[in-house]
């Protein structure tokens, strides 16, 4: 029996170590910690705001600049794709199309090669808008955003085409939303300022919650059409401390469950995401991280390592997991958070982008370096002859740079920059239209 014992516990010891191993070797980690999540290097300081994975390997981020991150690798490596505007908020349909939202006024923006290159939406204007809140999309075809002015969008055709609707309110006309997420073509949920609502299609409000009239709901998900979600923070009064709050339900907004986490110095929860009705992961400001694992009762306590913003959370399946946030930050986990080893990235390119795209009189050259370099900018012509020297040897810091770069009295037509440091070498394009 003693020996039996043994072999029992030699083939889990060697299990272990193998499970271990795969972690190890999936993570490509260089250090371990006692934490849950692997830190990646994103490659800039700025506020990542949205991500999205619909399988293991391939993943989007809304870096809410001129470009997109995606990896193709479960996050072992990221890739910029350049875009045509600022990229606010990103919604995937497979791993080839993609629909984003821009940081300013309603444009979208869609691809069907993996982000190679992206087309203009076409958008109906009906109503005035300043900006998209939010997006989703709960089918190959049909998508849904939340816009200013109390206004939904819809598109059936993967994000070709909108349509907009205004949503009849009926005296809630001061109410300050923040997010939207649809769980098929019918079934919709928005949240904001002590508001739940419940949508069937665009305008029409199925239910309308208002119970909690000191929360404010950042983020939500319909995960089935009884199942339901909001994350945000509960103001006590004086409006400090602002403890992270999570209301449930499961018969269809009928009647709410609200959990309240770390009151005494949590600033609330932004993001949200269940793979199914069991497992959930909500994250936060001040670094937190929380986990369900049997829909919603109970909630656990998961290390982020940080204690920066972490803005959004996107889950493949019930283990495998990524969360982005402020100051570039980029976690990821393939056991749920359960075994927890920390990542470094060595980061060895510069990521740099020009905007706007083509422009007349001045664009802007903006670039990330990982370490306190000297830098210069020149700019070519398509003969290769230098038509001016931007920045010549000049010493910067790590992080994010932006060069202003006067176009007036140069040709009209294509432009090449080339950024020089030590170590790196990038060349990009510049289209000058005439004024």
């Amino acid at each position: 029996m003693k020996s039996y014992i043994a072999f029992v516990f030699t083939v889990l010891l060697v299990g272990a170590s193998f499970a271990q191993e795969q972690i190890q070797s999936q993570l490509n980690s260089v250090e371990s910690d006692p934490l849950g999540w692997a830190q990646q290097n994103s490659g800039t300081t700025g506020l990542l705001r949205a991500v999205c994975f619909k399988s293991k390997d391939t993943g989007w981020i809304a870096t809410g600049t001129n470009f997109i991150l995606r990896t193709t690798n479960a996050g072992n490596s990221w890739f910029q794709s350049p875009t045509p505007s600022r990229v606010c908020d990103i919604s995937t349909i497979n791993d080839k199309t993609g629909v984003y939202a821009a940081c300013d006024g309603y444009n979208f923006f869609y691809t069907s090669n993996g982000g190679d290159t992206w087309t203009h939406s076409k958008v109906d204007t009906s109503f005035p808008l300043e900006g998209i809140l939010s997006l989703s999309f709960p089918s190959a075809r049909y998508g849904y955003a939340l816009a200013t002015n109390y206004t939904i969008l819809s598109s059936s055709d993967a994000g070709a085409t909108w349509k907009s609707s205004q949503i009849n309110l009926g005296g809630l006309d001061f109410t300050t939303f923040y997010a939207m997420n649809y769980v098929d073509s019918l079934n919709g949920l928005i949240v904001g300022d002590s508001t739940i609502l419940r949508m069937g299609g665009t305008g029409y409000i199925k239910q309308r919650d208002t119970s909690f009239r000191r929360a404010h709901f950042f983020s939500c998900q319909l995960v089935t059409k009884n199942i339901e979600f909001a994350v945000g923070n509960d103001v006590i009064i004086g409006d400090v401390p602002k403890p992270a709050i999570i209301v449930r339900s499961t018969d269809g907004g009928i009647s709410w469950k609200k959990t309240t986490i770390e009151p005494e110095k949590s600033g609330g929860f932004l993001g949200i995401s269940f793979i199914d009705s069991i497992y959930g992961t909500v994250v936060g400001y001040g670094g937190i991280i929380y986990r369900t694992n049997d829909g919603g009762n109970s909630w656990f306590k998961q290390e982020s390592g940080v204690v920066t913003e972490l803005k959004a959370v996107s889950f493949s399946d019930s283990i495998t997991g990524t969360i982005v946030g402020d100051g570039g930050i980029i976690l990821r986990t393939i056991n749920g958070g359960y075994s927890w080893v920390r990542q470094y990235l060595p980061f060895d390119s510069i990521i740099v982008q020009s905007f706007p795209e083509p422009a007349s009189s001045s664009v802007s050259i903006h670039y990330t370096i990982p370490s306190p370099q000297h830098v210069t900018i020149t700019l070519y012509d398509l003969t290769g002859k230098v038509v001016r020297a931007i920045i010549q040897n000049n010493f910067q810091s790590q992080g994010e740079h932006t060069i202003p770069v006067d176009l007036r009295n140069l040709p009209s037509g294509n432009l090449f920059f080339r950024l020089e440091t030590e170590k790196y070498q990038v060349t990009g394009k510049i289209t000058r239209i005439a004024p």
